[in-house]
């Protein structure tokens, strides 16, 4: 099962992002919220976060991805990780259309687009295996369940 992956595929995009981050942040910033005002306060964010703070964010989204897979392989239900894989395949298309928004590179391009081929296989396995209601239910709760985790996240590392 393709979805038994999620964790390594999360940990190899994470990784570009806590290499990139901060610095790219510092150089982008100013312009880019020049571009986007009302995105200028969640790039200060980012530009002022420290990598430590960002690091235990990833660990801990890393923690919650292990446990969907366990719980998928030794649990009762597997729905969990296909909302997590549904969360994280629309997140690198986020990514995608941010670099396009921004007209350059951002954090984490690279690997999103390195991991294009397991997101199409992964969603298309989805859409195979489920009715379109049961995949709009798993992916909106994945997209809910990240929003909401980085949500928190973030506000409790605000500085």
């Amino acid at each position: 099962m393709i979805y038994l992956s999620l964790p390594f595929a999360f940990l190899f995009h994470d990784i570009e992002e806590i290499a990139k981050r901060q610095r790219w942040a510092r150089l982008n910033a100013d312009r880019i919220g020049r571009m986007y005002p009302n995105m200028r306060p969640m790039l200060v964010h980012l530009r002022d976060m420290s990598n430590r703070s960002f690091c235990i964010i990833v660990a801990e989204e890393l923690l919650l991805i292990s446990l969907a897979v366990i719980c998928a392989i030794y649990g009762p239900t597997q729905v969990p990780l296909f909302a997590l894989t549904w969360g994280f395949c629309i997140h690198l298309v986020v990514h995608a259309v941010q670099a396009l928004a921004v007209k350059g590179y951002i954090p984490g391009l690279l690997t999103t687009v390195l991991l294009l081929p397991y997101a199409g296989i992964a969603v298309a396995d989805m859409l195979q295996q489920f009715t379109w209601q049961q995949n709009l239910l798993y992916a909106a709760s994945g997209v809910v369940a990240v929003a909401v985790n980085l949500f928190v996240m973030h506000t409790i590392f605000n500085k």
